[in-house]
């Protein structure tokens, strides 16, 4: 699991600022383009102009203090930082915190820890602060970000209580990298307001994913998931909302003890009243957050409920809903489910048991998280021989 976000320690005067940087192991970049950027380990101190300068713990030892550039140092858990990476320093505390990498599988962008839903299971706990500054920093993010970047994520928290704000981030998006497809991650509630949907509609964003999440047919059960009380019906406004201005929507459904009882109705639901969405993603569990917290309550073994699951893919697949299972093992689910599968756990927090070594289909799988290694996974992890 790769580190994030930590603390840098500085090696002469760095200022007070806070700023985004872009990574760069090319110590000879023209002076105009150097305080845009980061340059990682040089064979020595001495370059000037660049944004930082940043040295691994191990080649920090003799530094020379002849750069007018701010220099620090970490202690090894940098050493994956390559060119194209960007970054956010505080050069007042020394925090950094690694926004984009240009070689991960998928980036997601946070927008906003905030939340209007408090789901028994999520991986991003909402937090009540003002963090709106955020959103700003996201407009000049995207324009540091490579064009030839296949594909980004908004996620929170819940986006949309940015309101309009939201629907210009998704059109500046389209301005800087109209070749790179975005996935929206939203309780989609604030779609029940028709005018909203439109305008999102109005981008016209050529590849715009909304990811939805309906955890039952049942608005009890649904409103139970998301700890908020007549969530249900404004969520399936503004699923039909979004679709009547043509977006693409993606329904996600997290399997845990609380969804997998009724997920067979909701499929049913899906196809009698949601079949023109455009996919359905049914998700295994991350065990961190209020999922950690929740774990006796929300815990089944997918192993468990792998029956369940093909009769759910069956059905949905047999009425031409595109369909995908997301972060569980091969192992876990039935032979028949393994077309369904997507590798789509973050390279940064993906892992293996030690067992998955010898599994003929491991460079097939998508792993683990870094987190149900931690805390718990399924006991039937085993390797699969060809």
């Amino acid at each position: 699991m790769l580190k994030l976000s930590g603390y840098l320690k500085p090696v002469n005067q760095v200022g007070n600022e806070e700023r985004l940087l872009k990574v760069t192991s090319d110590k000879n970049l023209p002076g105009t383009l150097r305080s845009e950027y980061c340059l990682i380990n040089p064979d020595q101190g001495g370059p000037i102009g660049y944004g930082l300068i940043l040295f691994s713990g191990k080649s920090a030892e003799n530094i020379p203090m002849d750069s007018s550039s701010p220099m620090m140092t970490h202690e090894g858990w940098l050493d994956y930082l390559e060119d194209g990476d960007i970054i956010r320093v505080n050069f007042k505390d020394g925090r950094v915190r690694v926004l984009f990498r240009a070689s991960a599988n998928s980036n997601s962008i946070l927008l906003t820890e905030r939340c209007d839903h408090f789901c028994l299971m999520c991986s991003q706990p909402p937090k009540k602060h003002d963090d709106t500054a955020l959103i700003d920093e996201e407009f000049q993010l995207l324009e540091l970000i490579p064009a030839s970047t296949k594909s980004l994520g908004f996620t929170g928290g819940e986006p949309t209580l940015y309101g309009d704000q939201l629907v210009e981030l998704v059109a500046h998006a389209k301005r800087q990298l109209p070749g790179t497809a975005l996935d929206l991650l939203t309780n989609g509630k604030a779609f029940s307001d028709e005018s909203y949907a439109q305008k999102l509609a109005l981008v016209d964003h050529p590849d715009l994913v909304v990811a939805v999440p309906l955890y039952s047919a049942s608005p009890a059960v649904h409103n139970y998931v998301v700890q908020c009380a007549g969530a249900f019906d404004p969520t399936i406004r503004g699923i039909l909302n979004l679709k009547r201005y043509r977006q693409q929507v993606q329904l996600r459904v997290v399997l845990h003890r609380e969804t997998i009882p009724t997920l067979i109705e909701l499929c049913e639901f899906i196809v009698e009243n949601l079949r023109y969405v455009d996919q359905v993603a049914l998700m295994g569990l991350e065990t961190v957050g209020f999922a950690r917290a929740n774990l006796d309550t929300l815990w089944i073994d997918p192993y468990e409920y792998r029956d369940i699951l093909s009769e759910a893919c069956d059905m949905l697949d047999t009425y031409g809903i595109p369909t995908n299972i997301f972060n569980l093992q091969k192992c876990v689910v039935n032979q028949q489910d393994w077309k369904y599968q997507v590798p789509s756990i973050s390279d940064w927090k993906n892992d293996f048991l030690d067992v998955c070594q010898t599994c003929d289909e491991r460079s097939n799988c998508g792993g683990l998280f870094s987190s149900n290694v931690l805390y718990k996974h399924s006991d039937y992890i085993s390797p699969i021989v060809n």
